[in-house]
């Protein structure tokens, strides 16, 4: 109903109607944000899309938020190129936040990026998703890919034998994969301010890497729980909750 009135109100030309329109399809479609509900506000969200990008909408995070959701269904149903095109529109849209503007603290040196555009992460993480299920000629070499593409391949695999299979293999990447600490190559001839440098974009990066094996161990146990694997489940709990991070970093 609301995707045709988006219709009937886009004759009236008026953006701001548009506008509603388009919030009141999100509001009243979270309930449907799931694997057996999304197909049904698919349509309704080709439509707000549609409408918000005709109009140049200054409502930046409700149009990404619309292309994330139709790039997870399109994925889901195998359109990857379809998927890759809907984050492509997304990126290029700016809901940036000024530094001053900010609510969360950073450190010196540290990259405000990551909290001036807080919803890149979610359009990288599944940028990263489109590429390696694209990437089908080449396995990925390092083990967080390893095990996001094993994770998407789980969710598409028909067999509960296969998705036993896929599990098992993640769960022992994962749990065997430590990221290394820093080591300065002296052939780089770094002088210290340049080697204190370096090991703090070094140290950045791992806790990032850290970030996401906590957040892969979360999946993977719900997906463990999903297909009956108790043991397993219980492994990927407990490797998510063995370290203390801070999600607001």
């Amino acid at each position: 109903l609301l995707d045709r009135a988006m219709i009937a109100n886009k004759r009236l030309q008026d953006p701001h109607v548009i506008e509603e329109g388009c919030v009141a399809i999100w509001n009243a479609s979270l309930p449907f944000l799931n694997p057996s509900g999304e197909a049904q506000v698919y349509k309704p969200f080709q439509t707000a899309t549609q409408f918000l990008q005709q109009i140049d909408s200054n409502m930046v995070e409700l149009r990404i938020s619309f292309h994330l959701e139709l790039a997870k269904f399109e994925a889901s149903q195998d359109f990857l190129s379809k998927a890759e095109n809907q984050i492509k529109c997304a990126l290029l849209l700016d809901p940036s936040t000024t530094v001053n503007k900010l609510s969360l603290k950073y450190e010196e040196g540290e990259d405000p990026g990551p909290l001036q555009r807080p919803l890149d992460k979610y359009l990288k993480a599944m940028k990263k998703k489109l590429f390696l299920k694209q990437n089908i000629y080449t396995d990925p070499e390092d083990p967080i890919d390893q095990v996001i593409l094993q994770l998407e391949n789980v969710k598409v695999a028909r067999t509960q034998n296969a998705k036993e299979n896929l599990l098992q293999r993640t769960l022992e990447v994962l749990l065997n994969y430590d990221t290394p600490d820093y080591y300065y190559d002296p052939a780089l001839n770094l002088v210290d301010e340049e080697i204190k440098e370096a090991e703090r974009l070094y140290n950045y990066s791992a806790a990032f890497q850290n970030k996401q094996k906590v957040l892969l161990g979360a999946e993977l146990a719900k997906l463990c729980y999903d297909c009956g694997l108790a043991e397993q489940a219980k492994a990927s709990c407990e490797f998510t909750i063995a370290e203390e991070w801070n999600p607001d970093k």
